[in-house]
């Protein structure tokens, strides 16, 4: 079982920025509203996912500011467009029928570290989607990974190496001494991202590391721990998530499950009235997904998985030598529908994902290439999916 966490602002801050500037006919923005509902609809017609949650920082202070008033003092006002658009964003997420958590006091990242918790202690596995570098520190192998919406991507241990040198369950230490310019989180002034990552694989945490503070070099490292070891401890307690804020009554599971009904219908007047209606036609003409939400099939041999309902069979195709006898059954003189699953609407941006093609009544075949998520099977590579396309298109 997989429970997939949305850092709501954190979605709507970064698609603000990554997608087009869209208005209303009467000028209202409407391009996070748009990505927004087009992120929707890729998350509940995934069949990986069994639970969907939101989360959003609440107006107001959080415990962080009672122990550096400074906490988040510097950020710069949104922009007034992205500001327009949150309020009904959010308004979608509860017309939706999906949990929203937003306490006074708390913070997102707060609230995705308790449900991450549970979720593991509960043997299910967990993906976020957020572009928060704090959610880090929840990565775990095979069981949790950080979600880039924009770039379709999923982070693991490997990645969070990759990017900062250092492993996941070391992000904390490495955190208190880089800080955090947006959340401004002060950190040890002197220390960037090379020098934490150094120390955090040498000694591992703070204690060790002012334990044997004379033996570090080079000695401007060493100077600089010696004059920012309050800060330091500081910054930990500021990076540090909790991972208790939630209680019993808002861990009821059965609440997260999603919907039978595809829950952009429940929004059908909003889209209209707001010109967002892109997604409303191609749900309406049955090209995209159908009116109720398809649910996780059993899973069968490696090389397809059969998705079936109203008539017509859905064969997804895993094996290359499976899909080039799938190609080599087509009669010769048989029509062919083909047609492109994408993660952008601009043409110009977008990124191939699958393909699907079909040639007799009541079959088709979905192909997925770029699918990346928690257990997400090997898929069929780039030149050998270039290839049975040219095949195809003969």
């Amino acid at each position: 079982m997989t429970i997939t966490i949305v850092d709501a602002f954190g979605f709507f801050f970064r698609s603000y920025h990554a997608l087009p500037k869209l208005t209303s006919s009467d000028g209202f923005p409407t391009g996070v509203l748009t990505g927004f509902v087009n992120f929707v609809h890729k998350l509940v017609t995934d069949p990986h996912i069994d639970y969907l949650v939101f989360c959003a920082d609440s107006k107001g202070k959080s415990f962080r500011n009672d122990i550096y008033p400074e906490y988040k003092a510097h950020r710069k006002p949104a922009d007034e467009e992205l500001l327009q658009q949150i309020p009904v964003a959010l308004a979608w997420i509860e017309k939706m029928g999906f949990p929203l958590f937003m306490k006074e006091g708390l913070e997102a990242d707060d609230m995705i570290a308790s449900l991450t918790a549970d979720a593991r202690a509960k043997g299910m596995k967990v993906q976020i989607f957020t572009h928060d570098k704090d959610m880090y520190q929840l990565i775990e192998d095979g069981n949790v990974v950080i979600m880039d919406a924009v770039k379709n991507r999923a982070i693991d241990e490997a990645g969070c190496v990759e990017k900062f040198g250092v492993r996941p369950a070391d992000f904390i230490q490495f955190q208190s001494l880089l800080g955090d310019s947006s959340d401004n989180v002060p950190g040890v002034k002197g220390i960037g991202e090379k020098g934490a990552a150094q120390l955090v694989n040498d000694y591992g945490n703070l204690e060790a590391m002012f334990e044997n503070l004379d033996a570090i070099t080079p000695p401007r490292l060493q100077n600089a721990l010696r004059e920012g070891q309050a800060m330091a401890y500081l910054s930990r307690k500021l990076v540090t998530l909790k991972t208790d804020v939630l209680h019993a009554e808002d861990l009821r599971y059965e609440t997260f499950r999603l919907p039978d009904e595809h829950p952009i219908y429940k929004i059908k007047e909003d889209l209209e009235a707001y010109g967002v209606t892109a997604l409303l036609r191609r749900l309406d003409k049955g090209s995209s997904a159908p009116k109720t939400v398809p649910k996780t099939i059993a899973a069968t041999p490696p090389e397809t998985k059969t998705v079936s309902g109203d008539g017509f069979d859905a064969i997804e195709v895993l094996d290359a030598a499976k899909l080039d006898e799938i190609i080599r059954s087509i009669p010769e003189n048989a029509i062919v529908a083909f047609d492109t699953e994408t993660d952008d609407l601009d043409v110009k941006k977008a990124a191939l994902v699958g393909f699907s093609f079909a040639w007799e009544s009541g079959k088709g075949y979905y192909v997925p290439l770029g699918h990346r998520y928690l257990g997400a099977p090997v898929q069929i590579d780039l030149p050998m999916a270039k290839a049975a396309i040219e095949k195809l298109f003969t």
